[in-house]
């Protein structure tokens, strides 16, 4: 289950969140036209966002509520990515 949005006020968050929002329907209709291509620089677009949110961003904070929905943020990133990468073959 995704974080409960409510508790993602910080910008480098929000704007996480709403980016992977964006890349699931335009990814999941770029899947069944096979735009793959499309779909891996989509993918690639993410990795600012990623960076701002790791720079910016304490996932293990006190708040439990915002501990909760920044992992669960972070969650979503696996399973997101499914459809396009698969995360289980990759070693390490």
């Amino acid at each position: 289950q995704g974080p409960k949005s409510i508790f993602l006020v910080e910008p480098a968050e929000r704007a996480l969140y709403d980016e992977l929002q964006s890349f699931q329907r335009a990814a999941l209709q770029k899947i069944k036209d096979e735009r793959f291509e499309d779909v891996m620089s989509d993918m690639a677009h993410l990795r600012p966002l990623l960076d701002s949110f790791f720079s910016e961003i304490r996932v293990n904070v006190d708040d439990p509520e915002k501990r909760e929905a920044r992992i669960r943020l972070l969650g979503l990133i696996p399973w997101m990515l499914s459809p396009v990468a698969d995360f289980s073959q990759v070693e390490g």
